[in-house]
């Protein structure tokens, strides 16, 4: 989600914290596709889009943690105003929606019992492990399994009436050995390339940002170009 989308998706700053408020995290968090893999943009495009509304996003979710914890919930001022700037310095690539889906966990101490209070080093502790152990692997293994049924759908006719799943190991291990090569296979059809770059550059597929731009990776690699250069070197 660009800065585009996002200014036409929100009148104004308001509008984007109201969607994405403390209040609205047991929602987005019923599905976890939708926290990595949804149209939902990162810190770096808000910042963009309404600049300094990230500390102010950021500063709610910790203001509404306080108030979930207690007494063990105790942020000092000076904390309140720091700490959303360390955030987004060493991770302004995190969606909103990854974001709250850790202020979540942090709630139900996911990441170890709080111990008289919560405090900045707490947290950014925990928002390491939170992208190591789970949104990393999550976004590998989602990726992946795109990619592998991106595979398919491009090869759809070719492996029609056969054992596509016990098949597939071997064909994923001759689209590996294409991809080295860089070069397009003899006998393609140019028509339906077009297509699949025309799907990738447009995203009529409507997948996230994330997944294009690694499908678009995967792409050039089979065909030696873009997905952009391909369909400018086949203008009419």
């Amino acid at each position: 989600m660009g800065v585009e989308n996002v200014t036409e998706a929100f009148n104004d700053p308001d509008s984007f914290i109201n969607k994405y408020s403390a209040q609205n995290q047991a929602l987005l968090v019923k599905s976890l596709d939708d926290v990595w893999f949804g149209m939902h943009p990162t810190l770096t495009v808000i910042n963009k889009a309404f600049p300094g509304h990230v500390q102010i996003w950021l500063r709610r979710h910790l203001e509404e943690m306080q108030k979930y914890l207690g007494p063990r919930g105790r942020f000092t001022e000076e904390q309140l105003y720091q700490l959303p700037q360390h955030i987004f310095l060493e991770f302004p690539w995190l969606k909103v929606s990854e974001l709250m889906y850790f202020f979540w966990l942090c709630k139900d101490e996911v990441f170890g019992t709080i111990y008289g209070h919560i405090d900045p080093p707490y947290i950014m502790s925990a928002l390491r492990i939170f992208v190591t152990e789970y949104r990393n692997p999550a976004i590998d293994e989602g990726i992946g399994k795109i990619e592998a049924a991106y595979y398919r759908w491009h090869d759809q006719d070719a492996v029609k009436g056969r054992d596509f799943n016990r098949e597939l190991p071997a064909i994923l291990s001759a689209k590996e050995d294409e991809q080295k090569k860089q070069e397009q296979p003899s006998g393609e059809n140019t028509d339906a390339v077009l297509e699949s770059a025309k799907a990738l550059v447009n995203n009529t597929l409507g997948f996230s940002e994330d997944v294009v731009i690694a499908m678009c990776k995967s792409w050039a690699a089979r065909y030696g170009c873009s997905p952009e250069e391909y369909m400018n070197s086949h203008k009419e």
